[in-house]
């Protein structure tokens, strides 16, 4: 559900700014946050959902720290293939084509 609001592909679907999806895709979070609590793997792909928020809502500063946390995560799993498409992803939101298409 999250990825319904941060998927630019379902604007149609949803009328809303990308403030309010941005805002409503954390209330989410929060929520699967809570259900995950003391999971490892439901963790690592709550910290990808966040990146994810972080990328959509396109402030560049932001971006900057949830790459060096994706790069983190990478270091310390490298099959974890969830970053690595995330990592791309911000990349592309960087205008960095050449970047992105290295991590795929």
């Amino acid at each position: 559900m999250i990825d319904v609001y941060l998927n630019s592909e379902y604007q149609e679907l949803i009328s809303s700014a990308v403030e309010q999806r941005v805002e409503s895709a954390t209330q989410l979070l929060a929520e699967y946050e809570q259900k995950v609590e003391g999971d490892e793997e439901g963790t690592r792909n709550a910290q990808i959902l966040r990146a994810c928020i972080t990328i959509t809502s396109n402030n560049h500063d932001q971006v900057n720290s949830v790459i060096s946390k994706l790069i983190e995560m990478i270091q310390a799993d490298r099959e974890f293939v969830p970053a690595y498409l995330t990592l791309a992803h911000a990349f592309l939101a960087q205008k960095d084509s050449s970047k992105a298409r290295n991590q795929l």
